[in-house]
């Protein structure tokens, strides 16, 4: 049957429409809005309204008109609908044979039987329960038929006149037993997606959870910014005040330096004046007597007022500056920083102890198997990255040295032994339990398990292609050969899958990372030559990859130091972690159940776990 768009206002009103009310049938006018009756193309009451399979409904004249129109830019046999732009596949009889929406239709009888109504009947005196009388439907093809059956083949409900003409030959069922029918079928399905909406309820739990402890982390790293800021503030204050009464004590002393040496000064030139007044008044005298009288005087006092004067200048420097220490043209307080949730391992031989920790990978119960390279063996951890067990090397066989790891849901292990130039098979123990590929690999390096369709799919550095096995090791198909084009490769290291089964291959040389289909078809690539736009998402080195549950790409890039992600498409979303985070040389990727991401570090030689 014809549908109304799920959450749209025609079907989020369908139920109050058809429910009795105290207030009689008019307060049905009310609850129908124009959005609900009025076509989006010619903005009038629907006229034989048409339903999209995007669920968007239209005059069946209007898209006859938009398919007609030269500006209509929908390709040939095809409608374009005009609000999503959803292409729709036309019928062999054209717009008349889109799906008629019976609802809308219904909906607009009712609406144009109860404006006559209203208009014409007197207004009641006190409500009056509405009688509920069963209405049958009507044919939007053919006017006046009433609906009685439905096209099992097109799965459309029909009248007479629509069975003899457009569905002659068609199964055809009673209008009352497909809708029974139907209705089972839609339980089913309800509870199907009840299902399928438990991880994602999960998931938004999750993703809640996430926002708060990511909003409270905000708020306390807001904090300790303010802190540090008002910190340094307080101690250039202190600093200010402490230098400001230096300064004061420091002009003190030298006034009052320059005031002793003035006063003495002032003194001596006090004394000099007074000699100087008397030597005047005695040469005014008449008497050569009373002159003569005087010398003697005269000549002690200036002598004496000559031993006041000055040897050489005032000894007091009055030079005061200051000299100003400047901050860095590129100050700031300091640097945001994702610091890992926690961290393990060391350089070592010992348990838990890592010797270049190539690969890592996470299985569901969230431990933590490692690739550990340079110590030839796999290490397993619990998620909180206590030790648990250590691969032992076969008797007889060299020594494994692995580069990549891979789990399946079962639990069973599947490594890159580059030094035996094979992939072997463990059990959850780490006992091994077969091996394959020595007669097609030459330097097996990636490797990774698509449970959608049960392959094994690994990098080939030496031989620069890709190659999908079963799980049993049975070589399926390969793809790729040495080159820079886009279906080729130049040391392709890591591989990935995500839910459509397409492959993702880091390739290492070619600075970049692509994404074929399932049978090696190249859908596109992205990433850069090495230190080109550095902050967008351009890879020096790109290494171990991952997806997330959203099909969200996670790159580690050992050239640039950092982990990336990306969007299903390859465009650049964010950094998760960097240098400034304490990444040295990133080289494996995994994302854990909880949806942490778990970085192998080979400059350090750690096992450093983030926040996603």
């Amino acid at each position: 049957m014809a549908r109304s768009p799920r959450g749209s206002p025609q079907e989020s009103k369908m139920a109050s429409l058809t429910a009795p009310s105290p207030t009689g049938t008019s307060t049905v006018l009310n609850k129908i809005s124009d959005e609900m009756i009025v076509c989006n193309i010619c903005f009038e009451t629907y006229n034989r309204p048409k339903v999209l399979p995007c669920l968007h409904t239209f005059c069946m004249d209007c898209l006859a008109r938009l398919t007609a129109s030269k500006t209509a830019k929908s390709p040939k046999g095809k409608l374009t609908c005009p609000m999503c732009r959803e292409e729709t596949p036309l019928p062999k009889n054209g717009v008349k044979g889109l799906r008629d929406n019976f609802f809308v239709s219904n909906l607009c009888q009712i609406l144009h039987a109860e404006k006559e109504r209203t208009r014409n009947a007197p207004r009641p005196r006190s409500p009056v329960p509405p009688r509920r009388e069963k209405k049958e439907v009507t044919c939007g093809t053919h006017e006046g038929e009433v609906i009685k059956y439905f096209c099992d083949k097109c799965e459309v409900p029909i009248c007479g006149d629509c069975f003899v003409m457009e569905h002659n030959g068609h199964t055809v069922s009673k209008l009352k037993d497909a809708a029974s029918k139907y209705c089972e079928r839609i339980r089913e399905r309800v509870g199907e997606c009840r299902e399928r909406a438990k991880p994602l309820q999960q998931a938004v739990s999750l993703l809640v959870a996430m926002e708060n402890e990511l909003k409270q982390d905000k708020e306390t790293t807001k904090e300790e910014i303010h802190q540090h800021a008002e910190m340094l503030i307080e101690a250039i204050q202190q600093s200010e005040e402490e230098m400001v009464s230096a300064l004061e004590a420091l002009y003190t002393d030298r006034k009052d330096s320059l005031a002793s040496q003035r006063g003495e000064m002032q003194a001596g030139l006090h004394k000099l004046e007074e000699c100087m007044q008397a030597a005047d008044e005695a040469l005014e005298k008449d008497s050569d007597v009373e002159k003569l009288s005087q010398w003697s005087i005269l000549e002690n006092s200036i002598s004496e007022a000559g031993d006041l004067l000055p040897t050489q200048g005032p000894d007091v420097n009055t030079c005061v500056k200051f000299s100003a220490e400047h901050l860095p043209e590129n100050f700031r307080l300091g640097v945001l920083i994702t610091e890992p949730v926690f961290q393990f391992g060391a350089k070592g031989t010992k348990d838990g102890e890592f010797d270049s920790p190539f690969r890592v990978v996470t299985n569901s119960q969230g431990e933590i198997l490692v690739a550990d390279n340079g110590n030839k063996r796999l290490q397993m951890f619990d998620s909180k990255g206590t030790f648990k067990w250590k691969s032992e090397r076969e008797e007889g066989d060299k020594f494994l040295k692995p580069v990549d790891v891979a789990v399946t849901p079962d639990g069973n292990i599947y490594i890159t032994d580059v030094a035996n130039k094979c992939v072997k098979k463990f059990d959850p123990k780490g006992e091994v339990i077969s091996k394959f590929g020595n007669d097609v690999l030459d330097i097996p390096s990636g490797i990774a398990y698509d449970a959608r369709t049960d392959h094994v799919l690994v990098t080939d550095a030496g031989k620069n292609r890709i190659t999908i096995h079963s799980s049993d090791g049975e070589l399926l198909h390969h793809f790729g050969s040495t080159g820079d084009d886009d279906s080729n490769f130049n040391r392709p290291i890591f591989v990935a899958v995500n839910s459509h089964s397409d492959i993702i291959v880091s390739d290492y040389k070619n600075h970049c990372v692509k994404v074929f289909d399932s049978e090696g078809r190249f859908l596109f690539k992205f990433g850069g030559e090495v230190g080109a736009d550095a902050d967008r998402g351009k890879h020096g080195m790109p290494a171990g990859l991952c997806v997330d549950p959203r099909d969200n790409i996670i790159v580690a890039d050992i050239h640039n130091g950092r982990v990336d992600l990306f969007r299903p498409d390859g465009s650049f979303l964010r950094h998760i972690a960097t240098a400034s985070d304490g990444l040295l040389s990133p080289y494996g990727v995994a994302m854990t159940p909880e949806g942490r991401v778990v970085v192998t570090d080979v400059s350090d030689c750690a096992i450093k776990i983030y926040k996603y």
